[in-house]
C-alpha cells in the first residue's frame, strides 16, 4: 500500500486531510486513515496518522492498482505544523512515511541551524524545496513561515523565512530532504495575486519560485 495525492486544507475547524491509498491488488479491504493520540504534543508539531488496511487473503486476487479517496477531520491546535503518514507493515515491510508540512503565519523561527535548498518549486498549492544539511543522529524540525506581507514590486512578490532546527544532532552526515509545505492552510495568502515568491534559508540562499502571476490590467 502506497500514498500519493497527500493534502492540507483549513477548514473552520480545524484541518482535513486528504490523501489517496494505491492498492496493488483488488481485495485491500477496511482501509482506514486514523490519527495518533499523544500524551504530549509532538516537539515538531507534526501530527502522525496512520494508514491502516486489511489485505486480500489467498491467491487468486487480479492484479490490477485500486485507488482509495480518504479524507481526515483534524481539530484545530496551536501545535499544529503539518502531518506525517505512516503505513502499516505489508508484505515488504513499512514504506517510508510521507510528511507534509504547513505554511505558517507569523511565526519566530524554531532554529538558527544551517539547512542549503538547491532548488524549490511550486507543485499546485504545495512548495517543494530540495534541501540539504548535516546530521544523522536526532530528529530535525523546518518550519516555513511567511509575515503576512506583500512586497511593493512588479509582480507582487512574498518571503517565506525556512528555519531549521538540529536539536543538537553533531553528526556529519549529508542528507538530501524533499521537504513540501502545503501553502494553502494560511487563508490569508491568495496566490493569484502573486508573481513570485522569495524562500529565504538560514546559510544565506535566496531561492526565486515563479507562483501564477496576476492578470495584467488594461492595455
Amino acid at each position: 500500500m502506497q500514498v500519493t495525492d497527500l493534502d492540507l486544507a483549513s477548514t473552520d475547524g480545524g484541518y482535513q486531510v486528504s490523501l489517496v491509498a494505491v492498492a496493488p491488488t483488488l481485495g485491500y479491504t477496511d482501509v482506514n486513515l486514523s490519527a495518533v493520540v499523544y500524551v504530549q504534543p509532538p516537539l515538531d508539531g507534526i501530527q502522525d496518522l496512520i494508514l491502516s488496511y486489511r489485505p486480500p487473503s489467498g491467491l487468486l486476487v487480479p492484479q490490477v492498482i485500486h485507488l482509495i479517496p480518504l479524507k481526515l477531520d483534524l481539530p484545530p491546535v496551536d501545535w499544529f505544523r503539518g502531518v506525517r503518514v505512516h503505513v502499516e507493515p505489508g508484505l515488504i515491510g513499512e514504506p517510508m512515511p510521507i510528511t507534509l508540512r504547513s505554511l505558517v503565519l507569523d511565526h519566530p523561527p524554531v532554529g538558527d541551524d544551517t539547512v542549503m535548498m538547491s532548488r524549490a518549486g511550486l507543485r499546485d498549492d504545495t512548495l517543494v524545496i530540495d534541501a540539504t544539511y548535516g546530521g544523522g543522529c536526532a530528529p530535525h524540525h523546518f518550519q516555513l513561515a511567511w509575515d503576512g506581507l506583500y512586497l511593493e514590486s512588479h509582480p507582487p512578490a512574498v518571503v517565506f523565512t525556512l528555519s531549521h532546527n538540529a536539536n543538537g544532532d553533531d553528526c556529519r552526515m549529508l542528507i538530501n530532504e524533499q521537504l513540501e509545505f502545503d501553502l494553502s492552510t494560511v487563508t490569508s495568502l491568495d496566490l493569484s495575486t502573486v508573481g513570485r515568491a522569495l524562500v529565504q534559508a538560514e546559510g544565506g540562499i535566496t531561492i526565486t519560485v515563479p507562483l501564477p502571476a496576476p492578470p495584467l490590467v488594461g492595455s
